[in-house]
């Protein structure tokens, strides 16, 4: 709008006042890089002078101010102020790291496009944020290739910095900088230095790229590929944990060996994968050593199934044939564990393809023992889950929920009385009035006891709808898993009290739904 040109013009007048106000006062920080007139350094004494970098000083302000001369050829009034400080003591100081580290860099004419405002500052504030760090470091952070065959920064090609221990060719791999990757490797340089936290370039390289793992591990001996860092992990873990199954074949091809355990926690790869969540690492380490799939990590001997945290990885393991019902050390199954940590995704999965609720572990605790939410709860008694099963200790289910900080006690314990949950034989000093054997408290039953059971049914009614349809959907599903001839393994629920259903004919029929509806109506 024309009407409002004034007004903008106005307003940038201002804006530029006040910032030449600022410069002008003192406002504008001094790590700043400003583009200055040489001519009004000409009365300036000249403290020290260095390959195009000048410290003069004091200023008329009292300032001891770095300048950097442009190159002759650029026939430039004007020079790049890159610090001003009021200690002279402190201005040579830095004077001099920026004399060892800025000289080499802009006072080459392989890169003059590095004379620019926007550039330096890059570059100085690297190296105020690194002190420690080497021409060939900020070279390799920076991407500059040509400055690292110079003499001046090749020298530094091999340097640990004093800080993080980090090499050039550290810094290149996290930076994804392939071109300076290549020169340092074809410069020789060492691909055995760690930083401080025990990590190799072959860690750095683990959750980049397959490009860049085969870059650095080109000829390496895999004892180097092979060993931990600080917190335990070897390249192959940490490409697990971050979901990178492309840094995971590159890794395999490389030499990483999956039978090396985390010296923290004794997982070996397969099992970090499983904690990340991870099915494709998991399925491009099994499908290169299906050994894996069984192995138990050597601290709690779960195996890759025990580790599972979502539905999408139960399902791909078992296609692969991972026994459902295998036991780590405690003689806990995974079921066990996905009951415990209330994923009812996982539940249901196990479930469907053949989990069994029956099996105790080391101390008597059948699943069941382990509920602590409403949903999961209802899962294990549509799959015949036994209620009045007792640990060790003599506790069934009712009396570990009476104990238990459920949210949801109130429903649960009404479901499991609803089914015919029966109360403790003798009283325990952690029973409570819903499980002591002279207790009433049956979870608040409303009067109608009756109606109360008919809601519980019609609950478990459509859960188990939801369970067939999803078994049904597994049943007409391409990736058919054939087990003892024409059965499909992710369908069919075997060794139950119940057997309601032979096979994925009878799923797609409903006749199992019948049959088990049949069976808790007369529990009821």
């Amino acid at each position: 709008d024309s009407n409002n040109l004034p007004f903008i013009l106005l307003s940038s007048m201002n804006f530029m006042g006040n910032l030449m106000r600022r410069v002008l006062s003192g406002d504008v920080s001094p790590d700043a890089v400003l583009e200055v007139n040489v001519a009004a350094f000409a009365n300036v004494p000249v403290v020290a002078r260095e390959e195009g970098l000048l410290l003069y000083g004091p200023t008329r302000d009292d300032k001891y101010e770095v300048l950097l001369q442009q190159p002759i050829e650029a026939n430039s009034k004007t020079a790049f102020s890159l610090f001003r400080l009021s200690n002279r003591q402190s201005a040579q100081e830095r004077f001099i790291r920026l004399r060892e580290v800025l000289a080499p860099l802009v006072s080459s004419h392989s890169r003059p496009d590095m004379c620019n405002q926007r550039t330096l500052q890059e570059l100085l504030t690297l190296q105020r944020d690194h002190p420690t760090w080497q021409a060939a470091h900020i070279a390799a952070k920076m991407g500059y290739v040509e400055l690292l065959t110079l003499p001046a920064v090749q020298k530094w090609s091999n340097a640990a910095e004093l800080e993080h221990r980090l090499t050039p060719l550290h810094i290149a791999v996290d930076e994804q900088r392939v071109p300076v990757i290549s020169t340092l490797l074809q410069m020789g340089v060492s691909r055995d230095a760690v930083d401080n936290a025990g990590n190799s370039v072959y860690h750095v390289a683990a959750t980049t790229t397959k490009q860049i793992i085969e870059l650095v591990t080109t000829g390496v001996d895999s004892r180097l590929l092979n060993a931990p860092n600080n917190t335990g992990d070897t390249p192959l873990h940490l490409a697990c944990r971050a979901d990178k199954p492309d840094c995971v074949t590159a890794l395999l091809v490389a030499g990483a060996d999956v039978n090396v355990a985390a010296t923290t926690d004794s997982c070996f790869a397969i099992h970090t994968a499983m904690a990340a969540d991870s099915a494709t690492c998991a399925k491009e380490i099994l499908s290169r050593h299906p050994n894996m799939l069984h192995v138990q990590d050597m601290k709690l001997g779960g195996t890759p199934l025990h580790w599972a945290k979502s539905k999408k990885m139960i399902n791909a393991l078992v296609e692969l044939r991972c026994h459902v019902n295998a036991k780590n050390f405690e003689g806990r199954t995974a079921l066990h564990l996905m009951v415990a940590h209330d994923r009812l995704g996982c539940v249901m999965a196990l479930l469907t393809h053949g989990a069994r609720c029956d099996i105790t572990d080391n101390v008597g605790n059948n699943p069941m023992h382990g509920v602590n939410s409403l949903p999961v709860l209802h899962a294990l008694l549509v799959f015949d889950a036994p209620i009045n099963a007792e640990n060790e200790m003599g506790e069934t289910a009712l009396h570990c929920m009476v104990s238990s900080s459920c949210t949801q006690k109130k429903e649960m314990l009404q479901a499991v009385h609803a089914l015919g949950a029966v109360r403790c034989m003798r009283h325990m000093s952690s029973c409570g009035s819903a499980c002591s054997p002279v207790g009433t408290n049956d979870g608040s039953l409303p009067a109608d006891r009756h109606a109360a059971k008919e809601r519980v049914r019609s609950h478990y009614d459509n859960f188990l709808d939801d369970a067939m349809f999803g078994m049904q959907g597994a049943a007409s599903g391409a990736n058919a898993d054939k087990l003892n001839g024409n059965v499909r393994r992710s369908t069919i629920v075997s060794g139950r009290r119940w057997h309601p259903w032979a096979g994925a004919d009878r799923v797609a029929e409903g006749s199992a739904t019948t049959s088990w509806r049949q069976a808790h109506q007369a529990a009821l």
